[in-house]
């Protein structure tokens, strides 16, 4: 149709009317007559879309309104740069005509376009097969764009598609009943979806996607998705292209009845990955399957604060495959499905460095609380409610996993205990918690020196033995500790005052109380004295004088004992701290850097061991300042 004004037969872009001064109104056929007299377009309800690219063209950089009433097109719109396109809310309707089967509304290499305040109708049941992606709006390569309060209904297609459009903002629009996605943004960096209403999306109500390059930042916040028939929000980096996706916030969405997921993070291609995630404050009711999953290479994910409720009967309610660094934390989950609460990797997609704290889980029916699957290292548990489930924390075969106080147990207690040697007026060994052993041949018992923070003092003898028996100082634990009660730790402060050479210190855990130097180094041999337990090994007969991380457990040397690549220097304290988790696996840390892992044989579980500083020399007496010992672990039940 030819684009008319109200008895003119053209376009009178002068003409006035009372809806936005400035601006050029468009008039639907079915607006009311004082409005159509007024408009400087008005549409005769066929091929509309002529109407109001007219105005479109005589309006550039500035804004066109869309009266009250139904606006049918036949064909695409298309907003030029700095465009505001505006209706009166949803009583203006843009609308599809039957058979239309394209785009409604296409922006392409357009910036700074603005889309508010009507309502665009797909007419779904009157499309046929789309030519090519039939999608309600489509804005293409241009940034900045910002869709406000839109309806879109009823796309035979996607409702919303961003494609390297960056700092564009979907919010405050109502997407209701397309056949794929609801919005979908694709290479496009910083946009924000906020505040949207999602019902009954055939596809992913939300997804960003990284295709061919990355995505820097997003904001997916304050959306309500409902009904999808798949997942709810999703990250995804796809098959056969490169991209990775940084720094997305999920936060204070609410997701009901997803039918699968209701938040996903997929890497589908080898190259891409998910980095810096924060997956905080959601409402997940519901979910068919997981309320959070992960899948392939997701990493430094923060998930803090989510409320997980209900599910399908095959559902968990937060699964992590695939992570690299994970904190979950203050997470609520109740009365999900049949497997677990938390679950942690799966034989195709092994997970680590994931901290599990905080979380109340209460979920009857529910198998397991938190569930750490084979091939997943370096899980820490910790200071968790759970309640309901049939195992609180089961399977915990990764490698690593550490289990710390509380969890799944709401009346156990840790026991901690610390000495500073600072509290002595006296020092004798049947009113302190530590045994006292010397050699025959000149070694001296600890002692205690007054210091700016307290020490005790182990000085060797001089007989040029290398003779824990002959020249001998020890200092060892009255009250054994036995890894069976859960994860066991060890830390002392300590320095060799003396020099450096000719000495053999061994410090941490053994299994005797007697005097005892847990184990040697000769060149490169270890040979180890004691039956059970994990130390650090100084003996400057070894080929490289630096601390070893040895463990034995039932005799059995630990085939991960080995040299640490720190050396301990005359007169300077270091920080000594060994881990043993309940499956029997040691960290070993020197000034708070891991220096050593062991995860074979470290020590039996049901054995008591003791804590132990014990050292010996040569001919030269030397002498090992011992500033604190700490030592942590689970009360026996």
């Amino acid at each position: 149709m030819t684009p008319t004004m109200p008895g003119s037969g053209g376009g009178n872009a002068s003409h006035t009317h009372p809806y936005s001064p400035g601006s050029l109104l468009v008039a639907a056929s079915d607006a009311h007559i004082t409005t159509r007299l007024s408009a400087d377009y008005v549409c005769d309800g066929t091929a509309d879309d002529v109407d109001l690219n007219a105005a479109i063209a005589a309006a550039g950089a500035g804004k066109v309104v869309l009266t009250e009433g139904t606006f049918t097109v036949a064909d695409i719109i298309t907003p030029v740069s700095n465009l505001i396109l505006e209706g009166q809310g949803w009583s203006t309707i843009i609308k599809l005509a039957t058979d239309h089967n394209d785009k409604a509304i296409y922006g392409v290499n357009t910036t700074d376009v603005t889309l508010r305040n009507f309502k665009l109708d797909g007419n779904k049941a009157n499309q046929s097969a789309p030519v090519s992606e039939a999608i309600p709006i489509f804005m293409d390569s241009g940034d900045r764009c910002h869709i406000d309060r839109v309806w879109v209904a009823d796309s035979i297609d996607q409702a919303i598609h961003i494609f390297g459009a960056h700092d564009s903002i979907v919010e405050k629009c109502r997407i209701t009943s397309p056949t794929y996605d609801g919005i979908k943004v694709l290479a496009s960096d910083d946009v924000q979806i906020v505040k949207n209403f999602l019902d009954d999306c055939g596809d992913d109500p939300i997804a960003l996607t990284a295709t061919g390059v990355d995505v820097n930042g997003g904001l997916i916040m304050g959306n309500v998705v409902r009904n999808s028939l798949t997942h709810g929000i999703k990250l995804n980096c796809v098959d056969g292209t490169a991209g990775s996706i940084y720094d997305v916030r999920i936060v204070h969405n609410r997701i009901y009845n997803a039918t699968t997921y209701s938040i996903v993070l997929l890497v589908t291609t080898s190259t891409g990955a998910i980095i810096g995630t924060i997956v905080q404050g959601n409402n997940i009711l519901d979910s068919g399957s997981n309320g959070i999953y992960t899948q392939a290479d997701v990493r430094k994910l923060a998930i803090l604060e989510n409320m997980i409720r209900g599910g399908g009967a095959n559902a968990s309610g937060i699964q992590l495959c695939g992570i690299t660094g994970a904190v979950v934390a203050r997470n609520q989950i109740y009365d999900v499905g049949d497997f677990q609460c938390i679950g942690v990797g799966n034989s195709t997609y092994p997970s680590t460095g994931i901290r599990i704290e905080d979380n109340i889980l209460d979920s009857p029916g529910t198998a397991k609380g938190i569930d750490v699957a084979a091939g997943a290292t370096g899980t820490r548990i910790k200071d968790n409610q759970i309640s309901g489930v049939a195992t609180d924390i089961a399977d915990v075969i990764g490698l690593g996993t550490v289990i710390e106080l509380g969890d799944g147990d709401p009346d156990s207690l840790t026991y901690e205990f610390e000495d500073d040697f600072d509290k002595y007026q006296t020092w004798v060994e049947a009113e302190t918690p530590w045994i006292l052993n010397k050699g025959s041949a000149g070694g001296a018992d600890p002692v205690i020196v007054a210091d700016q923070t307290g020490i005790v003092r182990l000085v060797t003898g001089a007989t040029a033995a290398m003779d824990v028996a002959l020249d001998g100082s020890q200092l060892v634990g009255k009250n054994p500790l036995k890894v069976s009660q859960g994860q066991v730790v060890f830390e002392a402060r300590l320095r060799i005052a003396t020099a450096v050479t000719g000495v053999q210190i061994c410090v941490g855990f053994t299994d005797v109380t007697t005097l005892e130097m847990p184990a040697t180094i000769s060149g490169t041999t270890i040979t180890t004295n004691f039956s059970d337990g994990c130390v650090f090994v100084y003996d400057t007969t070894q080929t490289t004088d630096q601390w070893y991380c040895v463990g034995v457990a039932g005799n059995t040397d630990s085939t991960g004992n080995a040299i640490s690549g720190v050396a301990p220097s005359a007169g300077v304290y270091q920080r000594l701290r060994i881990e043993i988790d309940n499956l029997n696996d040691a960290r070993f840390y020197i000034n708070g850097i891991l220096v050593g892992t062991l995860t074979a044989n470290a020590c039996t579980a049901a054995t008591s061991i003791y804590p132990t500083v014990v050292v010996t020399g040569d001919s030269t007496a030397k002498t090992v300042d011992v500033d604190r010992i700490y030592l942590k672990a689970k009360r026996k039940a």
